[in-house]
């Protein structure tokens, strides 16, 4: 009896994969895998110095708002409490972030300044004002005890001109702040003071710090020091112009005070001359009387009598030419003496107003100068 083999009949759709399309599947996975396992952490590290490029911009805020307000830098905190400690005197610590209005995730960062001096406010600036003016009044000014923003500003222009304080790389710096990164330890230069802003955290390993400062001009810039500098300055140097014209003018008219003095006592002496031309007259014609008396009981009618008669007349006619001249310059003095009278007075006027543009100009000093950096 035979036996019938039978093949078996192969059925469409359910055919398997083989072992190369396997191998090609998981070799497709282990790249996939290996993209991934590189690219995640990066990915991470991205964030994360997102995150803290954040909070660095938040910090740069917090450090202009709080000079604008305080007229200087805030001490550095000694602990992790956030607030700061200017008695430990120290220039280097962690970052005040109650006083600056930051959150606590701040507390990590370590702060520094370049120059104690900046964190202490002093009337670094004072203006040159002329004397004050008269009727001037402020309760309380005094340009050698006020400090405000502008002392601050002239305090950051004494540390760019003498290149001092803490350095960063060679340059000095008004303030410095530092984050830990991931890891939460300061690498680099920021284990004892600063790196450069900007450093890529690739440099190194383990290096994932950021870091943030400014120097005294870029910070004199932010609170725009140079031009509220120039306007106290420039304010300053109109009322000096005006204290100058002020005092031209003063002496101007004190002139014409002197000039008005000698018209009059031109007008005294010519009223005098005339008083004494008027007696002279008195006198001549009192001689006249007198000699025409003598004459006529000498002998009346006689030749010698008429020509004594008019002798006697030519004193009186001295006398009233003298008296005519006297009078001419007694009106002459008292016109000379109305006209510097008038000069006098528009001097006067003119220098009540100078003193008013000075006493305009020395109060808009004195404001520029309270004002400060406010707005």
């Amino acid at each position: 009896m035979k036996r019938v083999h039978h093949r078996p009949v192969p059925h469409i759709g359910q055919r398997g994969f083989s072992l190369l399309e396997v191998g090609i599947g998981l070799a497709a996975t282990a790249v996939v895998g290996l993209l991934l396992w590189g690219v995640l952490p990066r990915q991470q590290a991205l964030q994360d110095e997102s995150r803290q490029q954040r909070v660095m911009t938040d910090v740069e805020s917090a450090m202009l708002g709080f000079a604008q307000r305080q007229f200087r830098l805030p001490c550095p905190a000694s602990d992790l409490q956030g607030r700061e400690d200017c008695a430990a005197g120290a220039t280097r610590g962690r970052l005040p972030w109650r006083d600056l209005g930051l959150g606590s995730e701040t507390a990590v960062l370590q702060y520094g300044v370049g120059a104690s001096s900046l964190l202490q406010p002093s009337a670094s600036y004072v203006p040159n004002l002329p004397p004050a003016p008269s009727g001037y009044s402020a309760a309380g000014y005094s340009p050698i005890t006020l400090v405000n923003g502008l002392d601050l500003c002239q305090t950051l222009r004494g540390q760019v001109a003498s290149a001092g304080g803490a350095l960063i790389d060679g340059a000095p710096f008004a303030w410095a702040v530092a984050h830990p990164g991931g890891n939460g330890q300061f690498d680099g230069a920021n284990a004892s003071g600063f790196d450069v802003p900007g450093k890529p955290q690739s440099v190194t390993p383990l290096y994932d710090d950021s870091v943030t400062a400014q120097s005294g001009a870029e910070l004199a810039a932010r609170l725009g020091c140079v031009q509220r500098l120039a306007e106290a300055q420039g304010r300053v140097r109109a009322a000096y112009a005006s204290y100058d014209m002020y005092r031209l003018t003063d002496e101007f008219w004190q002139f014409r005070v002197y000039a008005h003095r000698v018209r009059e006592t031109n007008v005294k002496f010519a009223a005098a001359n005339l008083a004494f031309a008027v007696v002279d007259i008195a006198n001549a014609v009192a001689g006249q009387i007198t000699g025409a008396a003598i004459t006529a009981a000498a002998g009346a009618g006689s030749g010698s009598s008429l020509v004594a008669t008019g002798k006697l007349v030519v004193p009186i006619a001295v006398a009233v030419g003298a008296a005519g001249a006297a009078g001419y310059s007694l009106a002459t003095a008292i016109i000379a003496e109305q006209k510097a009278e008038a000069q006098r007075l528009a001097a006067e006027q003119e220098l009540t107003a100078a003193g008013s543009r000075y006493l305009v100009s020395y109060t808009q000093a004195v404001a520029a100068d309270q004002k400060g950096l406010r707005p």
